[in-house]
């Protein structure tokens, strides 16, 4: 379905979150069958 991607995208689609602020005990679970992205967004979210 995605491989006429291959090689064209400069780079990987990561979405943007709005989330609130994360205290020290907080956690995401991201449960999906893809590639991590929203577990990727929310690590750059810090």
């Amino acid at each position: 379905m995605y491989a006429h991607l291959i090689g064209s995208l400069g780079d990987c689609p990561i979405p943007e979150l709005c989330l609130p602020p994360a205290g020290a005990d907080a956690s995401l679970l991201d449960v999906g069958c893809s590639w991590g992205r929203w577990s990727m967004a929310a690590a750059r979210k810090g």
